[in-house]
């Protein structure tokens, strides 16, 4: 079994900030879907919360552009 959720008790962004998030999470899923998919669970997951975006979502949106930036393993493999 997957440990207990705790809810995320932090701030809400502001409109801005929730444009921001989504745009971001879109520019992702597009990246997953083409080049790197090992990171759609972790989009997915971060895609569940849209509804109610906070502070705690931005974070996690932030860990995972800088995976953008590394080669994944099977772009490696074609070059």
């Amino acid at each position: 079994h997957p440990p207990p959720q705790h809810p995320d008790t932090s701030p809400a962004l502001n409109l801005d900030d929730k444009k921001r998030v989504q745009e971001v999470l879109g520019t992702l899923l597009y990246y997953a879907r083409a080049i790197n998919s090992t990171m759609l669970p972790a989009i997915g997951t971060i895609a569940t919360q849209q509804a109610n975006l906070t502070k705690k979502t931005m974070e996690a949106v932030t860990t995972i552009v800088p995976l953008t930036q590394t080669p994944s393993s099977d772009t490696q493999k074609a070059t």
